[in-house]
């Protein structure tokens, strides 16, 4: 795919995707800033701010008008909030490329911020809140990372608590907005349609586009933020509830972003626990019957990484289920050690699942876009697929070695249980 990278006056990057034979396109705008770098007092306001864009811009007066802006022409908007960024994306047919400009820099650039409007959204949130601590399935992944990154910037939930939010103010929103919406610190992403991409016309639309405001907005430096030792002590967090099915995530610290470690590591997920003949999926679901959903998988921040397995399953089989993941995993190190035809597998399937993905607009922008955001590079997916063919059983055993120790072992859990009622070391 050709890739074209600018630079614009605004010192933001302007990143164009053109894709031959297709008729639509996604504008994405991508911010260097998440919940890691909230102060504690205002955790969850990144979060909070991508969900009050939404509701009035200097040329769209409230949410209505900027859904009737989308609506009307067939496209889709939203944005989303991780630890590490933010964005703000629109999808729509290429020839309403102005459309989708003029939203995102709305957005980014404009948004009201409105007393009325951030009382009313508190309680919005407080119910999303709700809704996740009713879906443990979910929450247990951020059980987790609490218990993983106890003590660093990562440990905390990207929506925030109830009590921070409740205390947030207008000035606390623009003083976060001029603190991290500096344009230095944004990548922009046009991908689709390559009749419209890669006409150089688009650039100019851009720069006008988003030379809305901001001007005065910095960048701060991240770097304070990362952590030499961002892993806490602990290797066991039980959150108790009622529930018809026991969820717990196992997993152990591994490789930041910028360990090339990661290719390998991903791999290694891939045939322990990421498709249905998988040795995770067969072990534990088909051959014991124990959950119903099972998976492997790894995160990968600037300082830190982890490798996990999930799982939902029968409460009184729960210990069963724990020791028979753990097990799997350090099989790899020990009497089933992985062959070079199920390495094979494992990286054609991720080759297959790439090619599939970059199929679409929005993956597309999104893939490329988080690799310049993040990691100051454009990689094409010819360049990752090179690097997953190159890897071989030697690599893969070493980065197992490397890892999977019993000691270094994590367990968060979210069921019936009581702390330290569950045995599984």
């Amino acid at each position: 795919m050709q890739t074209i990278l600018t630079t614009l006056e605004s010192g933001a990057k302007l990143l164009r995707l053109p894709m031959p034979a297709v008729k639509s396109l996604t504008v994405l705008a991508l911010v260097n800033t998440g919940r890691r770098y909230e102060p504690p007092e205002w955790a969850g306001i990144s979060h909070f701010l991508e969900h009050l864009v939404f509701k009035g811009t200097q040329n769209f007066a409230n949410s209505q008008e900027l859904s009737s802006a989308i609506d009307t022409v067939g496209g889709e908007f939203n944005a989303f909030t991780s630890k590490e960024y933010t964005g703000y994306y629109v999808k729509l047919a290429s020839r309403f490329a102005d459309t989708a400009l003029h939203v995102v820099s709305d957005m980014l650039c404009t948004p009201l911020l409105r007393p009325e409007d951030i009382s009313r959204e508190v309680q919005v949130i407080k119910e999303e809140i709700n809704m996740y601590e009713d879906m443990p399935m979910r929450r247990i992944g951020d059980v987790y990372d609490e218990l993983l990154y106890q003590g660093s910037s990562l440990a905390g939930e990207v929506l925030g608590e109830k009590d921070t939010i409740s205390r947030l103010t207008r000035d606390n929103f623009v003083e976060y907005i001029n603190n991290w919406y500096g344009f230095k610190n944004v990548v922009l992403v046009v991908a689709g349609d390559e009749s419209v991409v890669g006409d150089d016309q688009l650039v100019e639309k851009v720069e006008t586009a988003f030379s809305k405001g901001g001007a005065e907005r910095q960048a701060r430096d991240q770097s304070e933020f990362f952590h030499q030792q961002p892993y806490g002590n602990m290797q066991e967090k039980i959150v108790f509830k009622e529930t018809e099915q026991a969820h717990f995530v196992l997993g152990i610290p591994s490789f930041s972003r910028n360990d090339n470690r990661k290719y390998t590591l991903s791999v290694l997920s891939n045939l322990l626990g990421r498709t249905m003949s998988s040795r995770l999926f067969t072990e534990i679901r088909d051959k014991r019957g124990l959950c119903y959903y099972i998976r492997s998988g790894t995160d990968f921040y600037h300082d830190a990484g982890s490798f996990f397995v999930s799982a939902g399953v029968d409460p009184n089989r729960i210990e069963e289920a724990i020791v028979a993941a753990k097990q799997e995993v350090l099989n790899v190190i020990g009497n089933r050690p992985v062959k070079e035809k199920e390495l094979q597998g494992a990286k054609q399937n991720m080759i297959g699942s790439l090619l599939l993905e970059l199929e679409d607009t929005q993956s597309v922008a999104y893939w490329y876009g988080l690799r310049l955001l993040l990691e100051n590079v454009v990689e094409s997916e010819q360049e990752v697929i090179k690097r997953l063919e190159a890897i071989n059983l030697e690599q893969l055993n070493q980065v197992a070695n490397d890892l999977f120790k019993a000691e270094e072992l994590r367990l968060a859990l979210i069921g019936p249980y009581q702390p330290d009622e569950i045995k599984w070391k």
